[in-house]
């Protein structure tokens, strides 16, 4: 639910937050799974600091079978945070689905704690 601030300030990030995961959660078709990507691009444009928004933007990336983008969004999460082990778990998976050995292997590795 939007809250009179996200409604008063679109641009704000967290509306751009909840605006971009609604449409992901009620993407169906092509054109939704568009307008949810354009959404992701346009939170982490305006807000990038918060690996969050990109760990979110990888996992719609990595739902939409979209592997090497999803490498890429999770790589600037776990740049940003590199504790963040959920992000380094969707890095993995994306980066294996990928055939991107070399991202796969720095995650595996991140992981096991080396």
């Amino acid at each position: 639910m939007l809250t009179t601030c996200e409604y008063e300030h679109p641009a704000h990030p967290r509306a751009l937050r909840v605006r971009a995961v609604a449409l992901a959660g009620a993407a169906d078709s092509p054109e939704d799974r568009e307008a949810a990507r354009e959404a992701f691009a346009e939170l982490v444009r305006r807000a990038p600091g918060p690996a969050i928004h990109w760990a979110n933007f990888g996992a719609f990336e990595r739902e939409a079978g979209r592997f090497p983008a999803a490498v890429a969004r999770y790589r600037e999460a776990v740049d940003r945070d590199p504790a963040n082990r959920i992000a380094y778990e969707g890095l993995l998976e994306s980066a294996l689905a990928a055939g991107d050995r070399e991202q796969a292997r720095r995650a595996r590795e991140v992981l096991a704690g080396r």
